[in-house]
Formats: structure tokens, sequence, C-alpha cells
């Protein structure tokens, strides 16, 4: 295709259809001459659309990527592939490091980060062992990360943190006593707190003890308190 009008009646016949090109450096080298060849930046501006559609149809890119390819045509005469290397922390911990807390945690069964971390510095600056020059200086949240690397997993397996049981602690229901005597509901109602000439003053806290049993209920007393600290003498009491 060598004209708009070209590229026009194509958009138009091709327009369910969809086309996948090749590497990335590969379509930034069509675009390249495909802009050069319909001399882009001379266009007009409705032209201007019509390559650019052609282009997206051809290489799937969207209208932002595609405007910034054609910006850096314009400024640099090129489209390239950005190459370089990335900014990156120099690794301070190498796999003699890792090997060296690996035998460690062999040796005392992987213990906590902090109870690791006294060891290291033991055997470096009490027993004199300089393999462990590096790894006195390890923080305690960077041995749990050294545990997690593929290195460290082959030799000692996956790490997992100590996962908390369901424990019905304050649970709210009635007690099921099966009959037998000696099991106590309590009942805990707060009447609000409220002020008055002198300031804050704590509601009243109402305690209701009821003895649960199947075939009786008996109830056991009340108790008023004006003060959460004087519930334990009180019902010692």
């Amino acid at each position: 295709m060598k004209s708009i009008s070209q590229l026009k009646e194509f958009l138009k016949v091709g327009e369910g259809m969809e086309f996948s090109g090749g590497s990335r450096k590969e379509k930034y080298k069509w675009i390249e001459w495909t802009l050069w060849r319909f001399n882009y930046c001379k266009l007009r501006k409705c032209d201007k659309s019509v390559v650019k559609k052609y282009i997206m149809k051809m290489t799937g890119y969207s209208d932002s990527q595609l405007g910034k390819l054609i910006k850096r045509k314009r400024e640099t005469y090129h489209i390239k592939v950005k190459t370089g290397n990335k900014n990156k922390f120099p690794t301070k911990y190498d796999t003699n490091d890792v090997a060296l807390l690996i035998k460690v945690d062999s040796a005392h069964g992987r213990l906590s980060g902090a109870a690791t971390k006294k060891i290291l510095v033991d055997e470096y600056k009490i027993y004199d062992k300089m393999e462990f020059e590096t790894l006195c200086d390890i923080s305690v949240s960077h041995i749990y990360n050294v545990r997690c690397t593929r290195q460290y997993r082959s030799r000692l397996g996956s790490y997992e943190k100590t996962k908390p049981t369901n424990t019905g602690i304050g649970e709210r229901r009635k007690p099921d006593n099966q009959g037998d005597p000696g099991y106590i509901r309590v009942d805990t109602v707060h009447q609000g707190d409220y002020i008055d000439e002198s300031g804050h003053k704590k509601g009243v806290y109402h305690i209701n003890l009821v003895e649960n049993c199947r075939r009786s209920r008996r109830h056991l007393g009340k108790i008023s308190l004006s003060s959460v600290k004087t519930v334990t003498p009180t019902i010692s009491i």
C-alpha cells in the first residue's frame, strides 16, 4: 500500500480482522519504515489519523503507546528498543552466607530470627569465626527473607509462620449443661454513663447470675456495680 486512500480501503475491509506481529524489535523497525514511507510528519491531521489507525491495526499497540513511539521518532529520527541495565542493589549476602545460615538452622532447629541473630553474632565476636563476619550484621527481618530464598528452601524446605487456632474465648451462648447442676450463666448489662454537676460519671453495671438446669432455672443473685474495678472483690464476696 502506497497511498492514504489504500489505507482507508484496507481499514474498511479488515475491520473485523486481527493481526499479530513479531518481536518488539521487528515491530519498531516496521513502524519506523511506515512513518518514513508515508512521510508522516508532513501529512495533514486527518491523514495522520489514518496512518496511526493502520499501524495500530497491524501491531496491536494502543493510541498512547504509538504516540510515544512517534514522539521518539520525531526527536531521535529512529525507534529503537531501549536496552540498559536496571538499577539494582548490590547483593550483600552471597550463596556462601546462605549456606552458612542453613548450617546454623540445621544445628539449632531453625530458631526464631532474634535467637538466630544472637547465635550469628556470638559465633563471630566470641568464638572468632571469621566466616560469620558478614552474617553477624544481618537484621532479624532479613533472616526470614533469606529463609524464603530458593537455595534455602531446597535444603531445609519451606518456612511457614505459626498459624493461629480458633478458640472459643468470650463466646456468647447458652451453656449446654446436659441437665447437670453447676453451670452458671452470667449476663452483664451496662446502664450507661451520665454527666452530672461534678462531671462525667460511669454508669451502673448489672451482673445477673443464673444457674441453668434442664428442668429448672434458679436465679442466684444480682450485683450492681458503679465501677469495673469493684467487679472482682464483689464476686469474691
